[in-house]
Order: structure tokens, then C-alpha cells, then sequence
């Protein structure tokens, strides 16, 4: 069973003339992994309630997708079953990662849930019998050293507790999902349709979450939005459109490994936004997770 690797529609876009076909793939899916890394700046600037700024993300950005579908003429279509199970795993990692933040340190909510990334090269390989290449194992290592070098390194790392790092590990099993149920879904979707019934699915789960959580879904004022449009923007329409176009394009245990760039990018932004300079040893896991990638997208 494997993944097609691009659907009739979108052989008649035009291509990116400066890339090799094997590495057109992993050149969208950094350009994701950068507009991802984004998204802590949109959380840091959100005055909502985490999980009712989850649901407000992918609610803003519905009819972003819908008006994109009519100016560039993309046919929406109905969804599949994977597509609906890959926007309520990401809904459920972005909800329960915020809830990870609170109950333990920065540092292990983030490393913990980018196993996630990892995790979905094994899943492939069990349930899609996509076998890893031999270069993946060192590339997946060298990236996951990174990441635990640049969370473990900071300045303000602190020891999390077993509650708050369990639901860490639960958001990184969501995320795994979230990356093999888009793969799934992308072999009879195109990359667009699969990302706006994605996030529709996701409306309805963060809506649940955030009601079960007892958080209020609606801010006093209206400039409380504004993280959540940020966020609806760039991580969500942007950032999750390229994966999921991306994803279409390359192997999951590679674009699990290539998605860890995304710390590297918030520590970078982090720098000069609010004066979080980064230890020599975060960058020296930067640097780690740079090689990683760079390995992960020479990989066949």
C-alpha cells in the first residue's frame, strides 16, 4: 500500500523549475515547517484561553480556504474519512498541547510532542509497509538530539511534572496521526481539499474540547482575536496547507524528520521579539536538527 505521490489535477500545475523532482517534496515542506514555527508567536500574543484560541484558528481560517478555492477556481469537494480523522488528531494535538504548556515546562511540552513527527515514519512502515531508508534512522536521531538539545539547554528549562508531560506524549500521538491520516488522505484528495475539510473536522473537535474544558469561546473584546487570526493565517492556512501538500509529494518518515525545523525557526524569531537569546548550546541543537533535515531530504 503506498502513497500517490500527486493527484492528476495538480500534475498540470506549474512546477518549481529549480528543484529536482525527489526534492520538490521537502522544499515545501520546510517553507510549512517555517510557517509553523510561527505559531508560538501567535500564541504568545493571544490573550484567549488556549484551547478556545485553538478553535477560533481553525474556525478563521475556513473561510480563508473557501475564498482561496474561488479565486484560484480549486474544486472543494467532499471529504474522506482520513481527511476528518487528520483535522481531529491535529485539532486534538494543538488543544492538548496548550494544556501541556500549563501543566509543565516549555521545554518538555515541546520536545515531547515533536516525537510525534518521528513517531509517523514507524507508523508508515507498519500500516502503509513504507519501509524507512537506511540514511533515516541517523537523520531521525540527529534531528531528536537537536530538539531535545535546544528545549533541555534554554535558559528557563525547568522539570515538568507526570500529568502535564502525559498529555505532552498524548498531543505527540495525535500529531503522528494527524501527519499519517493526511498522507492517507492526499492519495485520492487533492492537497487543497484534503487541508480545508481537514480544517473543518478541526472546528468541531476544538469547539468540544474548549466547551468540555470549560473555557469561554467568545473574548470580551475584539482585539482578542488577533492572535487567532495570526495563527489562522499563517500556521493553519499557510502552514498546514504546504504539510499537507507537501506530505503528497514525500515519504512520511522523512517529512516527520524535515517538520522538526519548525524550534529552530521560533527560537530564531523568539530572539529578537522578546529578547530570548539562545544559548550556544541551543544553537549547536539548531545546528543538529539543520543536518538532520538535510539528511532526511537526501533520503529516497
Amino acid at each position: 500500500m503506498t502513497i500517490q505521490a500527486t493527484s492528476a489535477k495538480e500534475k498540470s500545475k506549474p512546477r518549481l523549475l529549480f528543484l529536482s523532482p525527489s526534492m520538490k517534496g521537502p522544499f515545501i515542506l520546510v517553507l510549512a515547517a517555517i510557517c509553523i514555527g510561527l505559531a508560538p508567536i501567535g500564541l504568545r500574543f493571544s490573550s484567549m484561553e488556549p484551547s478556545a484560541t485553538a478553535f477560533w484558528r481553525f474556525t478563521f481560517a475556513l473561510p480563508l480556504l473557501f475564498l482561496a478555492a474561488r479565486i484560484f477556481k480549486q474544486h472543494i469537494g467532499r471529504p474522506n474519512l482520513a481527511v476528518l480523522l487528520a483535522g481531529a488528531c491535529l485539532s486534538l494535538d494543538i488543544c492538548i498541547w496548550h494544556l501541556a504548556l500549563v501543566k509543565t515546562s516549555v521545554a518538555n511540552a515541546t520536545f515531547i510532542v515533536n516525537l510525534g513527527a518521528i513517531a509517523v515514519g514507524l507508523w508508515a512502515w507498519l500500516f502503509l509497509k513504507q519501509r524507512p531508508s537506511l540514511m533515516w534512522p541517523l537523520a531521525a536521531l540527529l534531528a531528536v538530539t537537536g530538539a531535545a538539545v535546544m528545549a533541555y539547554s534554554a535558559p528557563n528549562a525547568r522539570a515538568g511534572n507526570l500529568e502535564g508531560d502525559s498529555l505532552a506524549l498524548l498531543a505527540s500521538l495525535s500529531l503522528s496521526g494527524y501527519l499519517l491520516f493526511a498522507s492517507i488522505g492526499r492519495r485520492t484528495k487533492t492537497g487543497f481539499q484534503t487541508v480545508f475539510w481537514m480544517t473543518a473536522s478541526g472546528i468541531v473537535v476544538a469547539f468540544i474540547f474548549t466547551i468540555t474544558m470549560g473555557e469561554p469561546i467568545v473574548p470580551p473584546h475584539i482585539r482578542e482575536f488577533g492572535g487567532a487570526i495570526f495563527l489562522a493565517i499563517f500556521a493553519q492556512s499557510l502552514g498546514q496547507g504546504l504539510i499537507v501538500y507537501g506530505m503528497g509529494l514525500t515519504k512520511p518518515a522523512i517529512a516527520g524528520v524535515i517538520l522538526l525545523i519548525q524550534p529552530v525557526v521560533a527560537g530564531l524569531l523568539a530572539w529578537p521579539l522578546f529578547n530570548e537569546a539562545l544559548a550556544l548550546t541551543q544553537i549547536g541543537g539548531a545546528a543538529l536538527i539543520l543536518i538532520g533535515v538535510w539528511l532526511a531530504g537526501k533520503s529516497k
